[in-house]
């Protein structure tokens, strides 16, 4: 039902969106940027308990690990979501930093993981 309430809500905006152009592009953003973070909300709202389930199947031996694929997966979507927001308000090149600043923090995050692989890796050739 949520989801029901949620494609209501961004068709509405959609709506409002596609008329206002006419008379004021900044209030269209603002539209836009209030409808987008209200989906964010509730899909997070959503999502926690999912992430807490799952937390508590991995969180003995390979919690670690969960966490950063999690946190990657979170850098993600804010990426997305903040990208989104600055390419349809006209700032690509904002758009193209938030995105190329999403990677690096995603790659700096996974950096733990990788050097684990590598021990492992020099493990296995010893």
């Amino acid at each position: 039902m949520d989801f029901i309430k949620l494609a209501l809500l961004i068709l509405f905006t959609i709506f409002i969106v596609s008329s206002l152009p006419l008379y004021d592009k900044s209030l269209t953003i603002l539209i836009t940027l209030c409808a987008s973070t209200v989906v964010l909300i509730n899909i997070i709202n959503y999502v926690t308990p999912i992430i807490s389930q799952i937390k508590s199947v991995f969180f003995d031996s390979y919690f670690e690990d969960i966490s950063i694929v999690f946190k990657a997966m979170g850098i993600s979507l804010l990426t997305g979501f903040v990208n989104d927001i600055a390419t349809d308000s006209g700032n690509k090149a904002l758009a193209n930093q938030i995105v190329f600043a999403g990677k690096i923090a995603i790659v700096a995050l996974a950096l733990p993981i990788f050097i684990q692989v590598m021990e492992l890796i020099k493990q296995m050739i010893k």
